[in-house]
Formats: C-alpha cells, structure tokens, sequence
C-alpha cells in the first residue's frame, strides 16, 4: 500500500519492507510501525526513501530521505 500511494507522487524504482512490526517513538509517542523505503528518481537521480507507517491504521508517520 505505501508504495502505491508514494507512485501517485514519484517515479519508484524499487521499494523494501520489514514484515516484522516495531516500535518507534516520535514526538514523545510511541507506535507499532513497519519500516520500509523505495527508491525514486527526481529530476534524473536516483534518492532513497525511508518510511514508517503505523500498523494498525496503515498511515505513514514519517518520512526521511538518506
């Protein structure tokens, strides 16, 4: 699902997800999350793209480009 919805936005390459879940905290919040990541090519490169979604509702938390 998240790599669907990051191709409405980008041209990805390829795309990775851990199918364990694990907990991740953000703004003094912690969640059950999958980490996962997809390439995209902008403007002739390649730039990776790491996400993390919620498990239990499928919503992205946060993003973060390496």
């Amino acid at each position: 699902m998240a790599k669907q919805k990051f191709q409405q936005q980008y041209d990805v390459s390829g795309s990775w997800i851990y199918m364990k879940p694990e907990q991740y905290q953000i703004h003094g919040l912690t969640y059950d999350v999958y980490h996962g990541g997809i390439t995209k090519h902008v403007d002739g490169q390649h730039i990776s793209l790491e996400f993390f979604v919620d498990a239990k509702t499928g919503s992205v938390i946060q993003t973060k480009t390496e």
